[in-house]
């Protein structure tokens, strides 16, 4: 373990990265480690599930943000709110009708919400700010809101031609006890997160999620397309109606339950305890992928596993009707 986090620490000393970064990044990667090898895991299936330290920091550093120069917002976004973060634990609830949405954890002290209009419309985006003041933005007591107007969102009030992304920026030392984000008809995307329980819901967009850490994680998509990447996850339950999923490199340590009616679903890279996947129509396929225990059942689509290690997994169950289940 410790010649691991000593190469992944040079690695990212290499890049430059800011050593308090560093510093985190290596904390919870002993923590993570610790966990495996009390689940009986050698050095050998630590370099495995967590990669080689070269890549692993490559990786690392090339973590998607909304660049900005200290002291300046980012280019292309102008300030809408910022509170001051004085609880040590907060709730998050968002819920956001049409706006492409994302994000983030920063080292500032406080929250912000941005945002930026497609200036190729400024004529059609001069009402912007008079319709955000709709909206219900608040911190109390630990919970923070944000809520597009029911009635007069902007899928309702605005014309469709000024397109309008929101920048939301979260203290990354603040602790998310429950993070909800509920999305219609937007994009979002949400990176560097830590919280102890994670749920996202979207309804007609597409979500990507990067680089999170979570007691538990629900998703559920309707007609949108999930990609949750870079995750340290304890359990994982994900639905999805039409919509497609992604989940790459992602540990989850305990329970991974998905189920899908028509999108398909595609695993890489990851690995779990015991997993249950559960298909109607839509193909589920795994490759490099190994739970612990699997359950497998399908109605009319496929279940692929194609593994380098296929023994590595002990089968509970499988069941199809009319669609075909191969594991190698």
């Amino acid at each position: 373990m410790k010649k691991f986090l000593d190469d992944l620490r040079l690695e990212l000393n290499k890049r430059n990265m800011n050593p308090d970064d560093i510093d985190e990044i290596i904390a919870d990667h002993e923590e993570m480690i610790k966990t495996a090898l009390a689940e009986g895991l050698n050095e050998q299936d630590i370099v495995s599930r967590f990669g080689n330290p070269a890549k692993l920091a490559e990786e690392l550093d090339d973590e998607p943000k909304v660049s900005r120069v200290a002291g300046q917002d980012p280019e292309g976004y102008r300030l809408w709110k910022s509170l001051p973060v004085t609880e040590k634990v907060i709730l998050c609830d968002f819920h956001l009708i049409s706006e492409d949405v994302t994000l983030q954890t920063t080292p500032q002290k406080e929250i912000r919400i941005l945002y930026a209009t497609d200036q190729r419309h400024p004529d059609e985006c001069k009402n912007i700010e008079k319709a955000l003041l709709e909206y219900q933005f608040s911190f109390q007591n630990g919970l923070l809101t944000v809520k597009a107007p029911k009635s007069n969102g902007f899928l309702f009030s605005r014309n469709h031609s000024c397109d309008v992304t929101l920048l939301i920026e979260i203290p990354d030392q603040a602790v998310i006890s429950d993070f909800g984000f509920a999305t219609v008809s937007g994009d979002v995307t949400l990176l560097n997160l830590k919280a102890e329980t994670f749920g996202l819901s979207t309804t007609s967009g597409d979500a990507t999620i990067k680089s999170l850490q979570a007691e538990s994680a629900r998703l559920n998509t309707v007609s949108g397309d999930i990609h949750l990447s870079g995750a340290c996850l304890k359990s994982l339950e994900s639905n999805q109606v039409s919509g497609d999923m992604i989940l790459e490199d992602v540990h989850i340590e305990n329970d991974l339950k998905t189920h899908t009616v028509s999108g398909d679903t595609k695993i890489m890279d990851s690995d779990c305890g015991e997993c249950a996947l559960d298909s109607v129509s839509g193909d589920i396929q795994g490759t490099e992928f190994y739970p612990k225990r699997v359950s497998l059942r399908s109605l009319s689509g496929d279940i692929y596993l194609t593994n380098k290690e296929p023994g590595r997994i002990q089968i509970l169950s499988q069941k199809t009707m009319s669609g075909e289940i191969h594991i190698r």
